[in-house]
């Protein structure tokens, strides 16, 4: 059984395939993946060789912009993994799925929401329940 991080390697580098017809270099990888993800610092061309590669795998923001350039269904990539995402939780694997869903203007939409709208400023607990 694969890892997860070679499950999303496999997952990564056969989409690049379809994407681009062959899998590209890391720099080429990296350069078009920072045009599309704006919102976090960029990544170097080793970051997405070692995500290429299998030796590490990209978190939060960044997971959901390869999920969303490449078409990766990350249920299928780590659903066969013994570890879920949310172990147990259907609930929170429903959000993540909608999550995957949103475009970067709802997404910041959402962010903005959750960090005024639903947490206090000065303990991080629910402002109201």
């Amino acid at each position: 059984m694969l890892s997860a991080k070679q499950a999303f390697a496999q997952a990564m580098t056969d989409a690049l395939r379809v994407h681009y017809g062959r899998i590209p270099s890391a720099a080429v990888a990296a350069r078009d993946f920072n045009l599309r993800n704006p919102n976090t610092p960029a990544i170097s061309e080793e970051t997405a060789r070692r995500w290429m590669r299998g030796l590490s795998l990209p978190e939060g923001e960044r997971m959901t912009v390869l999920a969303r350039w490449l078409g990766l269904d990350m249920n299928s990539i780590f659903g066969d993994h013994q570890t879920p995402v949310f172990p147990g939780r259907s609930d929170q694997q429903e959000v993540l799925k909608l999550l995957n869903e949103l475009n970067a203007t709802q997404l910041a939409v959402l962010k903005n929401l959750i960090r005024v709208g639903f947490l206090s400023k000065t303990k991080g607990q629910p402002a109201f329940s």
